[in-house]
């Protein structure tokens, strides 16, 4: 299967994105029909594969029926390569954007998970608490996109302004969470950090309520004054030293 030219449609891509909607759908990340989506982009030809909108012919139950001929391809610009293929979801502005705001980013997972969606119907940020879920917020809390419509441009727009520079997942506005990897591993990663991160803040605060974790409390006050030391010299931030290490 190719695209007419000298780019090939990947098949080891295609069974990516195949996976990961069956993974959306095992892990309750999705709560059936075509909630939520994933997608995967080739670094090579730039080639984005992603899940499709239903089609008349074809009723979705849940993303762990979907089939390899059913995956949408598309460039950059979000124009399908084959003739007569499966239009990609309805989300795909958000995923077109997060990867040309983001070059790194080669996998998207976006989320209908219960805990978070709780987050983003109150429109809060998810504050963080432990290292494994401040690090997916970027350094911070996860942030909700304050506006945007379902599959708008302004929600694209609304959801990179939201993701920064660092952070792996943030919220859509009574909607879900969108997060961010090199591999469909690091964005599930992301996914499963974002619904423990809503878990922990609600549990947190019934039982009197915790500060957000910061610097400090990751590495400690004198630690973190020599890294501030260090990050002055050299023109740069504490996070953004930390980010290139990771």
């Amino acid at each position: 299967m190719a695209r007419g030219d000298d780019s090939p449609i990947r098949r080891d891509l295609i069974h990516e994105v195949v996976e990961s909607a069956k993974r959306l759908w095992e892990l309750e990340l999705t709560p059936g029909g075509d909630g939520g989506d994933t997608s995967r982009r080739d670094p090579v030809s730039g080639l984005i594969y992603i899940l499709p909108q239903p089609s008349s012919d074809r009723a979705l139950v849940n993303w762990g029926e979907i089939r390899a001929d059913e995956i949408a391809i598309v460039d950059q610009n979000g124009a399908s390569v084959i003739a007569n293929g499966p239009r990609p979801t309805v989300e795909i502005e958000t995923h077109l954007r997060i990867y040309a705001a983001r070059p790194e980013v080669l996998a998207i997972v976006h989320s209908h998970g219960e805990w978070s969606q709780i987050f983003s119907i109150l429109r809060r940020d998810v504050p963080t608490f432990t290292s494994e879920t401040f690090f997916v917020g970027g350094m911070g809390p996860i942030r909700c996109a304050p506006r945007g419509g379902v599959a708008t441009p302004e929600c694209a727009d609304e959801a990179v302004r939201a993701l920064g520079a660092r952070a792996q997942s943030a919220l859509l506005p009574s909607h879900g969470a969108v997060c961010i990897g090199r591999t469909f591993g690091e964005a599930f990663h992301a996914a499963l950090m974002t619904e423990r991160a809503a878990r922990q803040a609600l549990r947190v605060r019934m039982l009197g309520g915790a500060n957000q974790m910061t610097l400090s409390d990751l590495m400690g006050p004198e630690r973190l004054a020599q890294m501030e030391g260090l990050a002055a010299a050299s023109g740069t931030t504490v996070e953004d030293i930390i980010a290139r290490a990771l």
